[in-house]
């Protein structure tokens, strides 16, 4: 079985200060069974040198299959494992669900759904070179299913989801570094309660998130903090009074919590994305609801907090009736900094599931899309810079929200290095929408050096180059306020 991935690379050069730190930016579309089969990723775990490593599963004949991948920082693929769970199909769940511990082992949470049985949570165990260590099974005669992960302190780590034991509960179990199970914890009410994410505290608890069905069948963001033991120490929900969405939730350096999620403003309005400023016992200290949209949109993972306070924040978001991916960039008090929508295609969903700093400064996200052409749903990878860039410059155009991240062949610059002029080919897909065509280019320093119109597709455009200083630019392809594709070119 051959694995497919496609990949775009950008690499800045070594010297400018616009690149310093900020290497690589990527996207890499990973079709694990080879044969087109609907792939899912939940997350993606960091190595120290620069590596990552992920998961891609799919289901073949009612068997689980599983793809270990390492992904250089470049994006290549430097190696994959092919694994089969013969004892049932496999789910994956999001926010942080891959992870590396200290001695480079790495784990993966998900749920095995065997053929006419109920769901069971399962852990599995990878060397640093993708072999499997070992995988353990959580069986009980209930629905059980795993949708996040953290590790802990002391090697092991602790899974949440949610167990129906007639009505869905928040359900926790926590693992030794060997794997072997310390103990399980059922946690709710009456009503519908489903955990998706939990964080480790600073006094060794967990901060547990999710979203619970109140007494008037509305749902709201649901926090619960425990102690290391699982026991349950306080437990609060957020939201409107109108149907919400699942909580993601971390504790920050002073003892205050940051939740993100959505709700909404009125009835009739969509879900918005949602930051949540805590007291350490839950007490609200602020609230920033983002700007209203005719379509949906939703933090969807752990929130990241940054240097200067602030937090990046991963979602979705509808866009013309499709899903796309979401990174949100905001200050300390949550007002909104840039934000920025991925996607491979305008007409099927795109995913973004987790999201990662990464060692460079910008941002690792991990879901699931289509590819451009409309083939197959992949894994998918997007590498961006600390501004959310595939291509460098990107945050110089006002208004500028979606990048298409698919469009690797879309722009040729010849000849290159050029001099006075050179030539952009632009071969956008046949489908793929375009409105109020243009081609820019920024310096290395992230300036904006001009911008034109393009009247109409045609095989090539001129772009002068004679008032520009010698050195390395980059030219991009925009269309309204979508990122479209970019390259590089060299003025000698």
């Amino acid at each position: 079985m051959r694995i497919q991935c496609s990949l775009l690379v950008v690499i800045c050069a070594t010297t400018p200060l616009f690149c310093a730190g900020q290497m690589q930016r990527w996207m890499e579309l990973c079709d694990g069974s080879g044969d087109g089969s609907p792939d899912v990723q939940g997350s993606v775990a960091l190595f120290p040198d620069t590596t990552y490593r992920a998961l891609a599963i799919w289901s073949e004949n009612g068997e689980g299959h599983l793809r270990a991948r390492a992904i250089t920082s470049t994006g290549d693929t430097a190696w994959s494992r092919h694994y089969v769970q013969p004892l049932g199909t496999l789910g994956t769940g999001s926010s942080h669900v891959t992870d590396r511990r200290s001695d480079d082992t790495w784990l993966w949470a998900g749920t095995v759904y065997p053929p006419g049985g109920e769901p069971d949570g399962a852990v599995y165990c990878f060397t640093p070179t993708g072999d499997t260590l070992w995988h353990k099974r959580f069986r009980s005669p209930m629905h059980d299913a795993f949708n996040g992960m953290c590790l802990t302190l002391d090697g092991g780590a602790c899974m949440v989801g949610n167990s129906d034991q007639g009505n869905s509960q928040v359900y926790l179990a926590r693992i030794g570094v060997n794997g072997d199970s310390l103990w399980t914890k059922v946690h709710g009410t009456a009503q519908s309660e489903n955990a998706f994410a939990i964080s480790l505290a600073q006094d060794g608890g967990f901060l547990v998130t999710g979203y619970r069905l109140q007494s008037g069948n509305q749902y709201d963001m649901l926090l619960m903090r425990t102690d290391d033991d699982g026991e349950l120490l306080w437990q609060r929900t957020y939201g409107s009074p109108w149907s919400d969405n699942a909580a993601f939730a971390t504790e920050l350096p002073s003892g205050r919590i940051v939740l993100a999620g959505a709700e909404r403003a009125s009835a009739n309005v969509q879900k918005r994305p949602v930051l949540y400023m805590l007291e350490a016992d839950g007490d609200e200290v602020w609230t920033v609801l983002f700007d209203e949209r005719t379509e949906s949109a939703v933090f969807y993972a752990i929130p990241l907090l940054m240097e200067d306070g602030g937090f990046a924040i991963s979602g979705g978001e509808n866009v013309n009736g499709t899903p796309h991916g979401l990174l949100v960039r905001t200050d300390s008090l949550g007002e909104l900094l840039w934000k920025r929508w991925y996607s491979t295609n305008d007409a099927i969903d795109n995913y973004t599931y987790d999201v990662r700093r990464t060692l460079d400064g910008g941002f690792i996200l991990a879901g699931t899309a289509f590819d451009s052409a409309l083939v197959s749903q992949d894994a998918w990878l997007v590498k961006v810079d600390s501004f959310g860039c595939l291509i460098p410059g990107c945050q110089v155009f006002d208004g500028l929200e979606e990048q298409v991240t698919d469009l690797r062949d879309a722009l040729e610059v010849f000849p290159n290095p050029a001099s006075d002029q050179t030539n952009v080919r632009i071969t956008l897909p046949v489908g793929t929408k375009r409105e109020n065509l243009r081609l820019a280019l920024v310096s290395t320093e992230g300036k904006l050096v001009q911008e034109e119109a393009i009247a109409s597709i045609a095989p090539t455009h001129v772009l002068d180059l004679a008032r520009c200083a010698p050195g390395l630019y980059f030219v991009h392809l925009l269309d309204g306020a979508r990122w479209l594709s970019g390259t590089k070119v060299v003025v000698e």
